[in-house]
């Protein structure tokens, strides 16, 4: 019984050590994606220790046996910061998965003008830099940052028709679309005035007359003095003049600046073309360039 005993006692030792030995680690398996929907991290560097392996294309990784205990490790992806984390194993099964967030936006930006539809700009009429960077114009419609870290990004607009733009936008985390508005320049929205009264779209310039002129004349009343059965053959305008503390005695009102064109344009009616001239004035209120009247013409 005795030889039995000792015999017996040394084989459960053996036993319960490699139990132990079998539950001294675990294969760790991993996954890295984007905080966006549908979003798996291909190429991400996970960092454990001297362990250092890189996700497929559905962010999946191996990590092999690691330890029962803590686990910290890093993740590393072009563009984005380094991301810390840390994995408690210390109760894991023989196998454990775990998987990591990577902080991320992907926003849409849409440019539209500072006119009574804001609608969209036309792309070919400027040139943005994000961060910097100036976009190629195949990516602008509209412009998409694709899938970056979220932050402060400088945006920049160079343009002949839109007054430059330099902004700082907040992209923050998850889907999202921002609006950025730019102001048109006088000239253009001069030339803009003027071709929809060429075009007998009154209704349309009627939106350019300043808020004050249109407090005194209807859309109807504004379209009805247009002589429509008469063509209007523009010219570029000439002598610009600027003024302050400009005087009104339509609207009976100051306005700090205002600008005078001078515009030259022939009519034709039936044949028959007659040479004129007119001085417009225009101001601007809220980025925007309205017709003002310097008396009452109708």
């Amino acid at each position: 019984m005795k030889r039995l005993k000792l015999f017996f006692v040394p084989v459960f030792a053996i036993a319960a050590a490699f139990a132990l030995m079998g539950c001294a680690s675990t294969e760790v398996t991993g996954t890295v994606y984007f905080s966006l929907e549908d979003a798996p991290v291909e190429g991400a560097i996970i960092k454990v220790g001297d362990t250092e392996v890189t996700s497929d294309a559905y962010g999946h990784f191996s990590l092999g046996s690691m330890p029962l205990e803590i686990m910290e490790g890093q993740v590393v992806i072009e563009g984005f910061p380094d991301h810390d984390f840390s994995v408690d194993l210390e109760e894991a099964d023989i196998e454990h998965h775990f998987t990591v967030e990577i902080p991320a936006t992907h926003t849409e930006i849409v440019f539209v003008e500072n006119t009574h539809d804001q609608a969209e700009i036309s792309l070919d009429d400027v040139t943005v830099y994000f961060d910097g960077v100036e976009v190629d114009s195949r990516l602008l419609s509209p412009f998409q940052t694709g899938v970056i870290a979220p932050g402060n990004y400088a945006v920049s607009v160079d343009s002949e028709i839109y007054y430059p733009f330099t902004d700082v936008v907040v992209l923050e985390q998850g889907e999202q679309e921002i609006k950025l508005v730019l102001d048109i320049t006088l000239e253009e929205t001069y030339r803009r005035f003027n071709r929809t009264n060429d075009l007998h779209r009154h209704a349309e310039s009627y939106n350019y007359l300043h808020p004050d002129v249109r407090a005194l004349i209807s859309e109807a009343d504004w379209a009805g003095i247009h002589d429509t059965g008469v063509s209007i053959i523009d010219a570029a305008p000439n002598d610009e003049t600027e003024y302050e503390d400009w005087v009104s005695q339509l609207t009976n009102r100051t306005y700090p600046a205002v600008v005078s064109f001078v515009r030259p344009y022939i009519t034709e009616q039936g044949g028959d073309r007659t040479a004129r001239e007119e001085t417009q004035y225009w101001t601007n209120a809220d980025g925007r360039w309205y017709r003002i009247f310097l008396e009452r013409f109708w």
